[in-house]
This record gives structure tokens, C-alpha cells and sequence, in this order.
């Protein structure tokens, strides 16, 4: 799963979250999938078709990079606030997009080197 990936499923579970009424702790998905924790939203997101937890569990280990060491998703979800939980998305969400920014320019200083071109950049 690559970087753009991450950054699509968080954010559109997020967005299944981003209302009050729509978000829920201590369970998954209410019946008429409507409502959701944020591992729910997740599995919505990634099982359209069937369950993957691999998937799951990677971008589960993304949002868990950002959270104090005795949290993971669950637990944080469940004992905290629904904007804490909306925080939780928006700095792993960010947190991606630097990395992808970072991978891109190392990607691209790697290509203007090689095309003889990075001595040309560096003068403007």
C-alpha cells in the first residue's frame, strides 16, 4: 500500500466520521452502517468487497505512529472525544502527505542528477 493510498482511505474514513452523529465508540458500525468508530470507518473503507486486515492493520499502524505509546486505534477512539479522534486523522493525514512530499523531491533530485540538471536547480 503506498503513500497516496494511506492518505485516500484516511481520509475517506475520516470523512465517514466527520459529524457527531456519525461516529460511535465501543462499536464498530451501527446497522445501518451510518455511524462508525474509526476501525470501522477503516474497514468500510478498505473491505468494499471482502475483509483485508493486512490492509487494515497498515493503515491502522499509520494512526498509531502519531498517538501516545498506550493508545492504539481502538482504545483511542473510545476514550476520546469525537474531535480528538478527528485530530488523530488529520495529523497522521498530514504527517503522509510530508513524507510523500519528502519521497517526491528525493525522487526527483535523484532524476535531475542523473540527467546533469540538479547543478543547474540549485543556481536558481
Amino acid at each position: 500500500m503506498d503513500i497516496n493510498e494511506k492518505i485516500e482511505v484516511l481520509s475517506r474514513a475520516r470523512q465517514r466520521i466527520s459529524k457527531p452523529e456519525n461516529f460511535l465508540q465501543d462499536c464498530l458500525r451501527n446497522k445501518a452502517h451510518t455511524a462508525f468508530c474509526s476501525r470501522g470507518a477503516l474497514i468500510e473503507e478498505i473491505t468494499i468487497a471482502k475483509t483485508e486486515w493486512t490492509r487494515i492493520y497498515t493503515i491502522e499502524n499509520e494512526l498509531i505512529k502519531d498517538l501516545p505509546s498506550n493508545h492504539d486505534v481502538v482504545s483511542y477512539n473510545n476514550n476520546h472525544s469525537h474531535a480528538e479522534v478527528l485530530a488523530m486523522f488529520d495529523t497522521t493525514i498530514k504527517r503522509l502527505k510530508r513524507e510523500l512530499v519528502i519521497k517526491n523531491l528525493k525522487e526527483s533530485r535523484v532524476a535531475l542528477e542523473t540527467e546533469d540538471e540538479w547543478e543547474v536547480l540549485e543556481l536558481v
